[in-house]
């Protein structure tokens, strides 16, 4: 009997087996959770006190690493030097250094640091500073991989005391016998999880995991990123130029110090949000003081980006403290530049990324915050001008992410699906996470300069109460933040077979995934705050008590959705360049590569200038991984029967479409064998080959709608029972899109396989689909990127098709018969003789095409078609334009039409040959091998 940790993770398939390690995980997990939904109906004693233990644990830790945080200082200062150089240079520029001019100019110089930086990097030189952090955090603080597994086992040794004491000391309770129960099985995956973690050896060698991870990004083309990177800040450092006449008239009005060392700054006279009302003249607004007080963590914070608060008299301290280095002033003005410079860089972001497709959210976006970025800087230093005064929103600390949020979701509305859930997945959800990222990647940064800059300027135990003490904060996100890049390329240490969703898993173990988010994203994320924080105490001089109380709940919340997000943004689409594979047994083969898109046999399966976005690309983490075997499977968003044409032309071998619309087990889909006789050579050499060689291929489109492939060939006159062997042009309709089959919305699934991949019988058509699938790497000719390779979809990335659609049901009265049917008498390799009863007249065929048909096994079809360029009447020799382009030469006994002259001129081939007549010029039948003329159209 199937446990219920099996069925919840896949309720589908009781039978499939699944590792007994994997098993008891997920039946511990259950009943964890069932465990800790009691607790929540009880007293909450047991979540009390599992954070008691882990707090316990990091306090441990905490103990150890300030003993080696004065180690780390020299070295710490040194990483940071540049950063701080470039931010002092600007400041001791002219007599008004503490002014906004001043700290524009910090700000230019700071950009214009980093866009040189930026131009002249390489992927080793982001591997070498890599390498000196790692040092500074492994050697000089004492943070390495034995520190995480101690962590770990302390942490859960602390929980489980915690939870297990009441009970063990008489308290029989309902509450308490819960906590023992929930304390013993958190022991019981102790023991699972550290089992695990010796048979993935995290003990992995740091050098090489930072080569490795140098050259993924030399594959991920980190240069043309970087320069873009780099055009960005080059631009916000010219804008500096602009923004310097904003502040020309601006009052110093922020800060009013009593100068000592370190300066004692006294905040300006501020009134209550009560009293603002009733007053004429407007509320003083600091935007240092709202910085530091702003970001006090609330649990809703990690949905929001910060606000700008209005803020109360009885919200402010008696004081902040500024350094001799970096002043009050100073402090004010770098706070209120870089409020309106993340707009800006937000703003430009959206501008880079703009593209067919996506309009609307990205131009809604660049207007939004460009506009804010203005009046953020024109608003000097009062809270009742500028950017607040025009949208009146000093009471609504959410506004700013309401119109973010809203700009997003009504760009969105470009182009919508019919389907919602098309749009959500399609639309709405990438249009608001790249708004979200951008948002909140500008403001950790920012915040990190403002951290640094403070607690550069810290003297913590002569002014301990100062609130400007506390803002480690900004400082330690953003090294949390880069972390999480850097540890969600830790799967690499298992390969790309392990890709995919913990929860989403069809074969293999999924315990390695889900170590992986669970220790190297939470466990992690955890460690690089403590280290970061370690690393601000160094800095500063004392460590923060009141950050890390409140810090590690927010990292947790961060480490859960972003650890997996970079784990998706890094891996999502990597197939180490169409080499990695999977053969129909599940194990790992070595694929040729990607060919190159200029000369692929594909176009994209939708209709010429519709653009659409490619929700799921190769090595999908949904379902385009190695547990399900379809790695290179492309989908993209359909309407609810819309039109799905041939990628490449080809003949039907099988097809399914009688399943319901609601049915979520099986998929209406049809497979199309790529025979198409203009390719001159079948199968496509360049094309068409797996590891083992030139293959011929298979196309498969999935998800249609009920009946969606009989009424497709209908509209052609052709009946259910002759769409097997009906041959399918490119730009021909050959499904109407549905969401059948394992969808949750309507989308074409499309992927290309070979024999290997299907049950065929002896004529070479569908059995059945085999299973494991096997697919096979494939690039569009239309299909191109803003980055990276074209040719090769990529999740949510937008693509506008070249795929002419081919007129569906032609009229068979402009189609003469044929001028000359037969069998090849003798042929070379730019001749062939034709039979007796063809034209005597010489260059009767010039200009006209000459399609021949050999089988040398049956279902193999071989083809030739070609333009005649002379022809010899007495001989009954025709010569061709080039050569035969395959070997060896047409051989006698093959069947050959030559089209009508008047339509000898035509490019497609419908024209040409769109009507066979069952018989040859003198009335003769026509012999071909099959019984009937390969390419027949039945009125």
């Amino acid at each position: 009997m199937s446990s219920l940790g099996t069925t919840i993770l896949r309720p589908q398939r009781f039978g499939n087996r699944y590792p007994k390690g994997g098993l008891r995980m997920a039946d511990l997990l259950v009943e964890l959770s069932s465990r800790l939904a009691l607790d929540a109906v009880l007293d909450k004693s047991a979540e009390q006190k599992i954070q008691a233990g882990i707090k316990a644990a990091l306090d441990d830790l905490k103990q150890t690493l300030e003993q080696r945080q004065r180690t780390a200082a020299r070295k710490v200062n040194d990483f940071f030097k540049p950063l701080l150089d470039a931010a002092k240079a600007g400041v001791s520029v002219g007599e008004n250094s503490d002014s906004a001019a001043g700290v524009v100019t910090a700000v230019a110089a700071l950009l214009n640091m980093l866009c040189q930086t930026l131009q002249n990097a390489t992927a080793e030189d982001l591997a070498a500073k890599m390498n000196e952090l790692c040092d500074i955090v492994e050697n000089d603080l004492g943070l390495n991989e034995s520190t995480l597994t101690n962590l770990l086992r302390q942490t859960i040794d602390h929980v489980v005391e915690e939870l297990t004491a009441g009970y063990l000391a008489g308290d029989d309770s309902p509450a308490s016998k819960n906590n023992f129960i929930i304390g013993s099985r958190i022991s019981a995956l102790k023991f699972f999880v550290l089992q695990e973690l010796e048979q993935i050896n995290l003990e992995f060698d740091r050098q090489q995991l930072i080569t490795d991870f140098t050259e993924e990004i030399k594959k991920r083309n980190w240069n043309p990123i970087v320069q873009k990177i780099s055009e960005i800040t080059c631009n916000l450092g010219t804008a500096m130029d602009g923004v310097s006449a904003l502040f020309s008239l601006d009052v110093d009005v922020s800060v009013s110090a009593s100068v000592s060392t370190p300066k004692e700054a006294a905040l300006p006279n501020f009134r209550s949000r009560a009293a603002s009302r009733d007053v004429a003249n407007p509320v003083q607004y600091s935007w240092y003081a709202n910085w530091a007080l702003s970001s006090r963590w609330k649990p809703w914070d990690y949905f929001s980006v910060k606000d700008r608060l209005k803020l109360a008299e009885e919200d402010l301290p008696q004081k902040l403290v500024f350094g001799d280095d970096l002043s009050d002033s100073f402090m004010e003005h770098w706070a209120h530049v870089t409020d309106g410079l993340t707009d800006a860089a937000e703003a430009i972001l959206h501008g880079a990324s703009i593209e067919r497709g996506d309009h609307a959210s990205n131009i809604t976006n660049l207007v939004f915050k460009g506009i804010k970025a203005i009046f953020t800087w024109a608003a000097a230093g009062h809270e009742g001008e500028g950017w607040m005064k025009v949208f009146k929103a000093t009471e609504n600390v959410y506004f700013e992410n309401i119109l973010m949020l809203a700009a997003s979701l009504l760009g969105s509305l470009e182009n919508k699906p019919k389907s919602g859930a098309a749009w959500a997945h399609g639309r709405m959800m990438p249009s608001m996470v790249e708004s979200y990222l951008y948002s909140m990647w500008a403001n950790t940064v920012r915040d990190f300069t403002l951290s640094l800059f403070t607690l550069v300027n810290a003297d913590k135990d002569a002014h301990p109460d100062a609130v400007n003490n506390e803002k480690d904060e900004g400082f330690i996100l953003f090294i949390v933040e880069a972390g999480l890049i850097g540890l969600s390329f830790l799967p690499r240490t298992t390969g790309r077979k392990h890709y995919g969703i913990p929860f989403n898993n069809d074969n293999g173990d999924i315990t390695k995934m889900m170590l992986f988010w669970m220790l190297g994203g939470v466990v992690g994320s955890q460690l690089l705050a403590l280290a970061s924080w370690g690393v601000a105490g160094a800095i500063s001089g004392k460590n923060s008590e009141k950050t890390w109380e409140l810090l590690w709940l927010k990292v947790l919340l961060r480490s859960l959705f972003h650890y997996q997000f970079y784990y998706y943004l890094f891996w999502e689409g990597d197939t180490d360049d169409g080499h990695f594979g999977l053969d129909n047994t599940g194990g790992q083969v070595v694929m040729p590569g990607y060919a190159d898109h200029t000369t692929s046999p594909y176009l994209l399966p939708f209709e010429k200038d519709k653009t659409h976005l490619c929700v799921q690309g190769h090595h999908g983490i949904w379902s385009h991984n190695p547990k399900t075997y379809q790695i290179y499977g492309v989908d993209f968003p359909h309407d609810f029967d819309e039109e799905v044409l041939a990628m490449r032309g080809g003949t039907v071998i099988g097809f399914e479409d009688s399943h319901a619309n609601n049915d979520k087990e099986n998929w209406n889909f049809i497979v199309i064998r790529h025979d198409d006789p203009l390719e001159g050579v079948t199968p496509n050499s360049d094309h068409d080959k797996d590891q083992t060689g030139v293959v011929r291929t298979y196309a498969v489109y999935g998800h249609g709608r009920q009946n969606g492939i009989t009424d497709a060939f209908a509209t052609r006159g052709i009946v259910a029972a002759d769409i097997i062997g009906t041959v399918v042009r490119q730009g021909q309709v050959v499904m109407h899109a549905g969401d059948t089959g394992r969808s949750g919305y309507n989308h074409l699934h499309v992927h290309v396989t070979t024999a290997a991949g299907l049950n065929l019988d002896g004529s070479g058509n569908l059995t059945s689909q085999s299973y494991p699938y096997v697919t096979i790497p494939f690039v569009f000719k239309d299909a191109l990127n803003r980055t990276g390779k074209d040719g090769v979809p990529k999740a949510l990335n937008f693509y506008t098709s070249e795929n002419e659609k081919v007129d569906e049901r032609p009229n068979f009265d402009q189609f003469p018969p044929p001028a000359h049917c037969g069998r090849v008498v003798f042929s070379t390799i730019d001749s062939v003789e034709l039979e007796s009863g063809a034209s005597s007249t010489n260059d009767f065929y010039k200009n006209a095409h000459v399609f021949i048909r050999h089988e040398p096994t049956p279902g193999n079809p071989i083809y030739y078609f070609k333009k005649i360029t002379g022809y010899d009447g007495s001989t009954k020799i025709v010569t061709i334009e080039g050569n035969w382009g395959i070997s060896p030469a047409p051989p006698v006994g093959s069947a050959y039409v030559i089209g009508a002259p008047a339509y000898a001129d035509a490019t497609t081939f419908w024209k040409t040959f769109a009507y066979f007549a069952d018989h040859d010029g003198g009335g003769n039948a026509v012999d071909f091998p099959d019984g009937k003329p390969p390419f027949e159209y039945k009125a």
